[in-house]
């Protein structure tokens, strides 16, 4: 995301309501041009190889990014909304608070709720009028399992790993298993029943 000339990775760091809307009544195409243009730019004079980007931020504008990169296969991950926006609150209350004499907690729920529940339905409406393919996981189903959920994925890609990518990933699982985050929404002045009656399917 920080590649693109604009996005709402800005209000990671301040609450700028009227960006905000500017952002979401606008035609994103131009920005998904340039980050192609940016990506073609990292690539020149190597060898051809699949970009993987990871960004929830895609949801607002996923039709611009599909007629931009017509070729992407797009991995929809599926969270319960009220542990993702907790932990998303919580992760954003970071540099929130390196950014602001002080930080209005329950605004930020608020906000952040609203934001992804209309990115979310953006990013529903434009898969239901897409024609590229979409792979499916299970969030749970990652944290459990890592190693065969990418399995399914790289399936789904029309590939597989090599032993030495299958080490290394498995590493990596071992890794990742050892921190603990812990998060909750009545920290931010919100309710798992106020959270998903914003969001009719998940994350």
């Amino acid at each position: 995301m920080f590649a693109m000339p604009r996005s709402m990775v800005y209000h990671v760091r301040a609450r700028i309501p009227g960006y905000r809307d500017w952002y979401a009544g606008r035609d994103a195409t131009a920005d998904y041009v340039y980050l192609r243009q940016q990506l073609q730019i990292l690539q020149w004079q190597r060898p051809a190889h699949r970009w993987i980007l990871k960004s929830p931020f895609h949801l607002w504008n996923l039709d611009a990014l599909l007629r931009v990169f017509p070729d992407a296969t797009i991995v929809w991950t599926h969270r319960d909304p009220a542990v993702a926006l907790a932990s998303w609150c919580s992760f954003v209350e970071i540099p929130m608070t390196l950014s602001n004499r002080r930080v209005d907690r329950p605004l930020l729920g608020r906000d952040w709720a609203q934001m992804w529940a209309q990115a979310n339905a953006r990013g529903t409406q434009a898969r239901a009028r897409s024609q590229v393919p979409f792979i499916d996981v299970s969030y749970q189903e990652l944290c459990a399992d890592p190693v065969s959920v990418l399995d399914e994925i790289l399936r789904g890609l029309g590939t597989t790993m090599g032993p030495q990518a299958r080490d290394q990933a498995i590493t990596r699982a071992r890794r990742r298993a050892r921190g603990v985050h812990h998060y909750s929404l009545d920290r931010y002045g919100l309710s798992p029943r106020t959270v998903r009656d914003a969001f009719p399917d998940d994350i």
